[in-house]
């Protein structure tokens, strides 16, 4: 029988730990070997959590404390303490989200059906308020991507994704700590997989609900999450490819991406939202990625490519 555990890494979110657990109790979880939660916060209070839920768990529930803070740390430590159990995969979930009762058995039953390395699915953001159209804005929340079931595909975040034990093990430490502190230590994992002949694989009905707070719901937080999001592809990138060749084609396509959203703002200027709100999201992502090209020109950027 094919054996998983599924890893959680927390900071400050006890209520939601909490949802994802006893969410977790609930679901399809015939293959579940084992649950591993790192505390990344000093005041423990994912650990106390944990504590209170483990008699009675229907696997063992495990929390580790990782005292070095940062996603990366977070990540390479959990994905340590899984290997322990010698499971068949490693699953993932963020703290702030919850599996719908099928997630696991998806997972397993894509990576099976396909032979896949590493099976990824849907993200559903759900607002703690109403916001107007919503169904447009959705999908620069969460990650809920048309790929049929089963298709081909690339996984940009470590919210909702099951991978061979063996994929962990190819890297002395498989979340590169370059990107401690900013993010996209997941996205660059899946592409170093990527690049060496991983199968990657769509499991659509294996979904992961994921809490959107009020304070994210504002134009403002969404317009620099953007930025942010172009900021950090450019960064993954540069680590991988640092030479300037690659670098060159990189900063025309980011070129290209800034002349079409800047014609997109143009054209929906005086069209009302969310158009307009629209097209202001595509300029910051197209900014953020010229940001990490105009970082690395000043010799302080892409810190990854400067320790490859």
């Amino acid at each position: 029988m094919t054996a998983v555990v599924v890893t959680i890494c927390t900071a400050r979110r006890p209520r939601e730990l909490k949802r994802l657990l006893v969410a977790l109790r609930a679901a399809e979880a015939s293959a579940l070997r084992a649950v591993v939660v790192v505390e990344n916060d000093p005041g423990l209070e994912g650990k106390a959590v944990c504590e209170a839920l483990r008699d009675g768990y229907p696997c063992q529930l495990v929390c580790v404390v990782e005292d070095a803070r940062g996603f990366s740390a977070a990540r390479n430590r959990a994905v340590a303490e899984a290997i322990r159990f010698a499971p068949d995969f490693v699953a993932s979930l963020d703290d702030d989200e919850w599996p719908d009762a099928a997630w696991l058995g998806e997972l397993v039953r894509v990576q099976k059906q396909e032979d896949a390395d590493i099976v990824g699915g849907p993200v559903v953001p759900v607002p703690a308020a109403a916001i107007p159209h919503w169904d447009q804005l959705a999908p620069y929340y969460g990650l809920t991507r048309e790929v049929p079931d089963g298709g081909d595909c690339t996984l940009y975040g470590a919210g909702n994704f099951l991978a061979r034990r063996t994929c962990f093990e190819r890297f002395p430490g498989p979340f590169d700590a370059a990107f401690d502190g900013i993010g996209g230590e997941d996205l660059h994992f899946f592409q170093r997989l990527e690049g060496l002949g991983a199968r990657t694989r769509w499991a659509a009905n294996a979904i992961v609900f994921e809490e959107t707070p009020s304070e994210r719901l504002s134009p403002a937080w969404l317009l620099q999450r953007q930025h942010r999001r172009g900021f950090v592809n450019v960064l993954v990138a540069q680590r991988l490819r640092p030479d300037l060749l690659a670098e060159g084609r990189r900063l025309g396509r980011s070129v290209g991406a800034l002349i079409d959203a800047g014609a997109r703002r143009l054209a929906s200027r005086g069209a009302g939202q969310p158009g307009e709100y629209l097209a202001d999201l595509r300029w910051q992502y197209a900014s953020g990625r010229l940001h990490a090209h105009l970082q690395r020109l000043r010799g302080s950027g892409s810190r990854g490519s400067e320790r490859s």
